[in-house]
């Protein structure tokens, strides 16, 4: 027990509860930093198209952050009221950032820019499905300040992690796969094997 008499989060669950951070920092900088280039560079999209459809769905997360709070809140599921929107979130979440990050799949049923923009808003709809339940999670695992400061720790660390490993695994893949031949279907490889990759390891 600890000095204020609540349990002691183990550090198992601390581990169990920051790992998933990892991952969201995988997607989260791929998302900002890689995918604009790839999307210029490499599909073709104008970049002034590319920053308009990032403003808006930076707007649609501010409408969607709170509605999920809220419907978070309000909840009543026998595993709690957090743990199910992050479990129903995973695999529509990882489909959402592959289809992303997989351009080449659209075979010409819509625009470049429109799939761009679709997958972008899908992405961080499941994006808030989880985070938000996620992140008030900790804060509902123990309520000694200790504790909680224990369990934001950890997933602030697995948050930096993640924010390391996401500038270090694609100069990895560049140099373990070499595409000089073919620069653009290289890169297109590159990011379909990061979303996998990516999503998998959140799902795990």
């Amino acid at each position: 027990m600890s000095k204020a008499g609540t349990e002691v989060v183990t550090l198992r669950t601390q581990v169990s509860y920051g790992a998933p951070a990892l991952s969201l920092a995988l997607m989260a900088i791929t998302f900002y930093v890689y995918i604009p280039k790839f999307y210029s560079d490499v599909v073709g999209i104008n970049l002034a198209v590319i920053g308009n459809i990032v403003l808006i769905s930076r707007i649609w997360d501010a409408l969607i952050d709170p509605a999920m709070g809220s419907i978070s809140d309000r909840s009543r599921f026998a595993a709690g009221r957090r743990r199910p929107w992050i479990g129903l979130a995973l695999l529509p979440l990882s489909l959402s950032f592959f289809f992303l990050l997989s351009p080449q799949l659209n075979v010409g049923f819509v625009s470049d820019a429109m799939w761009f923009a679709v997958w972008t808003v899908l992405f961080f709809l499941f994006w808030t499905m989880h985070s938000v339940p996620y992140e008030a999670l900790g804060a509902e695992i123990s309520f000694d300040y200790r504790e909680r400061n224990r369990l934001f720790g950890m997933r602030e660390g697995f948050l930096v992690l993640g924010t390391l490993f996401a500038a270090i695994v694609p100069a990895v893949y560049d140099f373990v796969l070499p595409g000089a031949n073919d620069p653009q279907a290289h890169e297109q490889r590159k990011f379909v094997a990061l979303s996998l990759f990516y999503g998998a390891l959140l799902v795990g």
